[in-house]
């Protein structure tokens, strides 16, 4: 069976998106700060036209730029995320819970479209190459980002502590409920882990041992 092809996690496709992320919207500069040719640019753009995460921009010339739809991406981006750690609600469920309480919350979607951009900003490009970084992995790092750094309790005390109007109340509350999600263990996911740990030779009564339910 063929193997369908995934831009999420293509490194040239992720590279080509990154530079999207980082402002360049030129398929011939965003060429040269890859050294690849501006064909290969523009071909990498069109796959990601496809699943609707970039959209043809204004046009300077000859020059042809591009745009990224940023609700589009930050959709796609977030509903992995819900889905990978929830793996015990149904679609319907999932997409109702980041919907209502992400999608729609405009100060949460401008914190992850700053992350994203300062990420990237803050990470050498070689780095990027070296490592085949792609955009799921950049998915994956945010998720780990946010259980780290909000299991701090001296950093969360402090963020707690800057609320200063119903903006940023609301926003907090997005942020927290972020983190308890990326903390849950789905019961299928603790049952599986529970069993390897009992085949690999450790026995004990897990009868009491639950995570997040």
């Amino acid at each position: 069976m063929p193997r369908i092809f995934d831009p999420l996690t293509n490194p040239g496709t992720s590279r080509a998106l990154f530079q999207l992320i980082l402002g360049v919207k030129n398929p011939k500069e965003i060429a040269d700060r890859l050294g690849v040719l501006s064909p290969t640019v523009i071909q990498q753009l069109h796959r990601l036209r496809r699943i609707g995460i970039v959209r043809l921009g204004e046009k300077r010339g000859r020059d042809q730029h591009y745009d990224i739809v940023w609700d589009r991406l930050l959709e796609i981006f977030m509903s992995k995320v819900i889905k990978f750690t929830q793996l015990d609600l149904k679609e319907q469920k999932i997409d109702d819970v980041f919907r209502r309480q992400f999608l729609e919350k405009e100060r949460f979607r401008e914190f992850l479209q700053s992350y994203l951009y300062n990420r990237l900003s803050l990470t050498p490009f070689s780095v990027i190459v070296y490592n085949n970084v792609t955009i799921s992995d950049l998915m994956e790092d945010f998720q780990a980002t946010i259980g780290a750094m909000l299991s701090n309790e001296a950093l969360k005390k402090k963020i707690q502590a800057s609320v200063v109007d119903e903006k940023s109340k609301e926003f907090l509350e997005n942020l927290l409920l972020w983190y308890d999600l990326v903390r849950h263990v789905a019961p299928i996911s603790q049952q599986a882990f529970l069993s390897s740990l009992k085949q690999s030779g450790v026995h004990f009564d897990d009868s009491q041992v639950r995570l997040n339910t």
